[in-house]
This record gives structure tokens, sequence and C-alpha cells, in this order.
């Protein structure tokens, strides 16, 4: 069902529209742990992915399942411009992030990636875990995982 132009004009309050063909960047909440713009959709009742929300507001006719992805072609993930959002699954997904190298096991396009003089820093450093995580912005496991050589075994 295809929201209503007062919801959409609703929505759109929240959006930074860029007439050049860019990004429109989503101005509202950011859910926290994944980066994704999030909209309380009032007649769902339900907080939803705001970029999920403007791909079904122009493209009422598919019934996404909770299988179905929305996935950006920008990778900007508060962009809710709809000439940049297209359906996926799970594979295609997948697919498209290792073809943009953006897949963990990448280490050039992974985000938090570790240059090797920094392994070597945490590696000769003996500061306490806890602490050489907050340093470089990654986790306390990852810096046992550096030190026990099991991620970044070539870095000597």
């Amino acid at each position: 069902m295809k929201p209503n132009t007062h919801e959409y004009a609703r929505f759109l309050d929240r959006v930074a529209i860029d007439d050049t063909g860019g990004c429109w960047a989503w101005q509202g909440s950011i859910n926290k742990w994944t980066g994704y713009a999030q909209y309380w959709c009032p007649r769902r009742r339900k907080l939803m992915a705001a970029h999920r929300w403007m791909y079904q507001f122009h493209n009422p006719s598919p019934t996404l399942s909770r299988h179905d992805f929305i996935m950006h072609t920008c990778d900007v993930k508060h962009c809710v411009n709809p000439t940049h959002l297209c359906l996926g699954n799970h594979m295609e997904n997948m697919e498209d992030m290792r073809r943009k190298k953006r897949a963990r096991n990448n280490p050039t396009g992974r985000k938090g990636h570790l240059t090797a003089d920094q392994v070597r820093e945490i590696r000769q450093s003996g500061m306490p875990r806890v602490a050489l995580a907050r340093k470089f912005g990654i986790s306390y496991q990852q810096v046992y995982k550096i030190l026990n050589r099991v991620i970044y075994r070539d870095v000597l």
C-alpha cells in the first residue's frame, strides 16, 4: 500500500535533497549500531530503515519480504535518493560488497583496517588491550587476535 502525499512530505522534511543527482542525505535518526537512516512510520507504527521506506514509496507494486534487500548504488548508508536504491537479495548484496571491495575479508577496502606499522605498534607497545583498542578504534578482541597472530600473521 502506497503512503499518502502527507506522509511523503513528512518524510522529506528530514531529507537534504541534492538537486544535481547526488545523494539525498537523511537528516533524521540514524541507527547507532548499523549506521543506517531510520524513520518512524506512523501508519505502520514502527521504526523502519529510511531507504527501505523510500524504495517502497517509489516502487509500490512489489511486496517486500524481510529477505529482500534494498541496496545503495552509492554505498552511502544515510542516502534516500530513490535513484540510488535497487532491490536485491542477500547473495546480490554480498557480491556487490565484494565487487566494491567493502568485504571484511578484504584488507584493502575494510573500514578500520590497520596498517602494518600500526600492527607492529600494537605488538610492541605492552599497553593493556582495552587501551590499545581505544587508541586504534578497534575491539579488544581484535587486539587479542593481533597480539596472538590470529590475524595479520604476515606482519612481522
